[in-house]
């Protein structure tokens, strides 16, 4: 199945990314891209302080990872119906 281009940060982190240094911050930015690109766990690689900003976003990560396999499904099943009918253009208004 096709997988998403990126992940998203949602900016509702921002306040509790304050708390952590940028020597703690980058760490847990690359464990999260590397998990949004393989899928494997990252934790492993942080400090004990950071995992549990790790494990939040990580779920959401992959939450939205289902979400957009789901839609892909879904399009996929509604692609194999033929998609819309084409407009009959006998019936079309003259302006």
């Amino acid at each position: 199945m096709k997988t998403p281009n990126g992940i998203i940060l949602d900016l509702r982190y921002l306040v509790s990314f304050s708390y952590l240094s940028d020597a703690e911050l980058a760490p847990l930015i690359r464990a999260l891209m590397q998990y949004g690109a393989t899928g494997e766990d990252a934790a492993e690689m942080l400090p004990e302080r950071v995992k549990p900003w790790y494990y939040l976003i990580q779920k959401e990560i992959q939450d939205d990872f289902d979400a957009y396999e789901e839609k892909c499904r879904i399009n996929s099943e509604n692609g194999k119906k033929g998609g819309r009918p084409r407009k009959d253009s006998s019936l079309q208004i003259l302006r």
